[in-house]
């Protein structure tokens, strides 16, 4: 069961947090590594664990839906430890992760996903804005979830929203080389690849996420765009691909950006 609601850190505590980690060094076998970067397919043979899909360790809470205050992404403490140390035993051998390179692989990959429900929720309130100054006011955002729980639009790859959320992760990871805190390319793609393994063992719509890896995102977020629209066909008729392209899939279209995102621990037995 869940714990009481806890207090959400100040801008002031963050910035705390950041500079007393700064400096923290996560360290990998330089050898692996190396030997990673050159056959990351053939690293992840025997990383055939059982994976949890992001979902199941996290969630998205619209904020279109009361209590206001509570709205955000959910972290489930309680399946992240457990993944982590499952990951932990079965890859110790490769010394490609440490412990805690390998919980910062999981987190960013985890915050992503449902990091990608909330573009999608931004984007449809940009939408909603846009149609109400013409006198067209609708309920894009929850006519979109009601027909993507339905796929009353018949796509092949539905829910097509959890497709996008997990390349939207998958290539997230590959930016996270850059934030200076001892991330090595082996270490991730190693990691993409293991996901990558995975996503076939996952649900209708998270195992297809392979369709829209690297540029082939540009055609799952028109497709998406036209969902909203509430005009599935729209996608090959105008050229939404070009605002996927250089809108939405990049965040731009957030209310809020990732670092300002409400994000909750919440500890669950």
């Amino acid at each position: 069961m869940p714990l009481a609601w806890g207090r959400p850190r100040t801008q002031q505590e963050l910035r705390d947090l950041k500079e007393r980690f700064k400096n923290v060094t996560l360290e990998s076998d330089p050898e692996q590594l190396w030997g990673a970067v050159r056959n990351a397919e053939g690293s992840v043979r025997v990383l055939n664990w059982d994976k949890l899909p992001a979902e199941a360790m996290g969630f998205y809470r619209p904020f279109h839906f009361p209590p206001l205050n509570q709205w955000g992404i959910y972290l489930l403490i309680g399946p992240l430890l457990r993944y982590h140390n499952q990951f932990v035993r079965q890859s110790n051998h490769l010394k490609l992760f440490s412990p805690e390179v390998l919980m910062h692989l999981i987190l960013f990959e985890v915050f992503n996903h449902e990091f990608f429900h909330h573009l999608v929720e931004s984007t449809a309130v940009t939408l909603e804005v846009l149609l109400a100054t013409q006198g067209a006011t609708q309920p894009m955002y929850l006519r979109h979830r009601v027909r993507e729980a339905a796929n009353t639009f018949g796509h092949p790859h539905a829910p097509l929203e959890e497709a996008l959320a997990n390349a939207y992760a998958h290539n997230a990871l590959s930016f996270i080389c850059r934030i200076k805190a001892g991330f090595k390319t082996g270490s991730v793609r190693t990691y993409q690849k293991a996901i990558e393994r995975h996503w076939r063992l996952e649900p209708a719509g998270y195992r297809e996420a392979g369709y829209y890896i690297l540029s082939d995102y540009v055609a799952g977020g028109a497709h998406l765009l036209a969902h909203l629209l509430g005009k599935p066909r729209s996608a090959d008729e105008v050229p939404l691909s070009v605002i996927a392209k250089h809108v939405m899939p990049g965040g731009f279209t957030a209310l809020l950006a990732e670092p300002e995102i409400p994000t909750w621990l919440w500890l669950a037995l």
